[in-house]
């Protein structure tokens, strides 16, 4: 787990950059604002007209908790990090290999097996250059939708109202609305997000934490896609109908294409 003081700890901060480091500290594995007393306040009340920009980051990392909690449980069972170098996850990628300053060219890392982000880090920057690895597509999530991107190095234009963020084809997202608290987050209908490989397929799945809800140990949802078919399934759950009842969502996407389903 880790994670830098977002705003810096030291000496003051400004608005701009204040906003960056929140786009980029939501996606830290361990997120926190801290600075030190001599320095002014930086939460983010302190920049009303920052505000915004700082929520709407901090609400796409609560809306992917489920990702997050996932990867965790994943990490601490097998010691894999949670906080990724794109090569990690593409050891073969002859492009990056080749490149001996790619993290100098590039500010990228990726978040589990399959969310990658590309910050701006450079004050009055608009736009940032990206490396999406060759063997597979992806799709780029702003401003609540997706669209596909090529692969290879890319431009991306990066207002200051949001920081994009890429997802590899062939992955099932799974997303909840933010609460005040994660026990709201928890309570509320899932959102199933298929971005399909060129084979028209994709699978993913999450873990659900014991005692949430009335689980006695880790449950797994779990979505293949195929084409045409969906199958959803729940597995290591405590038998209950109930249960599953429980872990009820409201709607599936397939590439901008939502059908509604309702609650159990």
């Amino acid at each position: 787990m880790t994670g830098a003081d977002i705003g810096g700890f030291a000496d003051d901060v400004t608005e701009e950059l204040l906003i960056r480091w929140h786009q980029l500290g939501a996606w830290y594995p361990f997120c926190r604002n801290h600075n030190s007393k001599d320095s002014i306040d930086q939460d983010p009340a302190s920049f009303p007209d920052a505000f915004d920009r700082i929520k709407t980051a901090i609400e796409i990392r609560y809306e992917l908790l489920s990702y997050w909690y996932t990867h965790f449980v994943l990490s601490n069972n097998s010691g894999r990090p949670i906080f990724r170098a794109t090569i990690h996850n593409f050891p073969n990628d002859q492009n990056i290999l080749k490149d001996n300053e790619f993290d100098e060219h590039f500010t990228q890392f990726m978040i589990g097996d399959s969310i990658l982000i590309a910050p701006v880090v450079i004050e009055g920057a608009t736009s940032t250059k990206v490396y999406l690895p060759t063997e597979t597509k992806w799709f780029k999530h702003f401003q609540n939708s997706y669209t596909i991107v090529g692969n290879g190095i890319q431009d991306v234009n990066v207002p200051l109202d949001e920081l994009p963020y890429f997802v590899k084809a062939g992955t099932v997202l799974f997303k909840q609305k933010s609460g005040q608290t994660t026990t709201d987050r928890v309570m509320e209908p899932i959102h199933i997000e298929i971005l399909p490989n060129e084979d028209h397929k994709a699978n993913g799945y999450i873990l659900l934490e014991p005692g949430e809800p009335e689980l006695t140990e880790h449950g797994q949802l779990y979505v293949s896609f195929d084409y045409d078919s969906i199958e959803i399934s729940y597995y290591g759950l405590s038998t209950s109908e109930e249960t599953e009842k429980k872990l009820n969502y409201e709607t599936i996407s397939v590439e901008g294409i939502k059908r509604r389903y309702y609650s159990y």
